[in-house]
């Protein structure tokens, strides 16, 4: 009787184990939160000029996909940064002495992987690519010369490697998740920062379709449930 009572606990226990195991399973899923960028910060020319306030960021946007058990849920693990898109104008004044104008934009290609670590604080990714392009005017010319040559023409996909991390905050919370990131690039043939500031303003759930052998594990399960119970009825 010992023996019986034993085989019927642990088979209980493994009936529970597998449906909850297979109900987790099914909860699980993707969250995408959309950020937007507009507050971010760009040194250009080398640092000469800072946009804003020697211009002004009129839009920008990008998408990071984590994993969550539901919209407010987010989980460590696989992670992504998309549709980055940075629209910005120049103008401003050097020494004031010449003026520089124009503007530039930076759109994504393709999407950069990577992995939201353990504390929900940072998403580490590998390269991001962008596909830069505008127009930068100096007037005037004479003296422009002393910066360099103008107008400078930008149009490159320039992949930017090492990103490393990061910085994301409040993700557990609707609507109140943050991004910062610190982008060291090439814009028409200077060095430029481009300091991405990102405040969420929607996010989207959806969940996964369980796996087969996700049903196949819940509905042994609850078959095992049932077929103890009814033995124990029959009793």
């Amino acid at each position: 009787m010992g023996f019986q009572r034993f085989a019927r606990t642990f088979a209980l226990v493994i009936c529970v184990l597998l449906a909850v195991s297979a109900a987790r399973s099914a909860r699980a899923g993707t969250i995408q939160i959309e950020f937007d960028l507009s507050a971010s910060v760009v040194s250009i020319l080398g640092g000469i000029l800072t946009i804003p306030p020697d211009g002004s960021i009129p839009a920008s946007s990008a998408t990071v996909t984590i994993q969550g058990s539901s919209i407010a849920n987010p989980q460590a693990g696989a992670a992504a940064l998309s549709n980055l898109d940075l629209a910005a104008t120049v103008n401003g004044t050097v020494g004031g002495v010449v003026t520089l104008t124009g503007g530039f934009t930076g759109t994504q290609v393709g999407v950069a992987n990577g992995a939201l670590t353990g504390g929900l604080a940072n998403l580490v990714i590998g390269t991001l690519t962008l596909d830069l392009t505008g127009l930068i005017n100096c007037t005037p010319a004479g003296t422009c010369a002393l910066l360099g040559t103008f107008p400078i023409t930008i149009m490159s996909i320039t992949p930017i490697t090492g990103v490393g991390s990061i910085g994301v905050g409040g993700l557990g919370t609707f609507g109140n998740g943050t991004l910062n990131a610190i982008l060291s690039v090439t814009i028409g043939g200077n060095s430029a920062v481009i300091n991405l500031v990102g405040q969420e303003v929607g996010r989207t759930f959806t969940p996964t379709v369980p796996e087969p052998t996700t049903f196949a594990l819940f509905g042994l399960g609850m078959l095992g449930l049932a077929g103890m119970g009814w033995r124990r009825n029959r009793r």
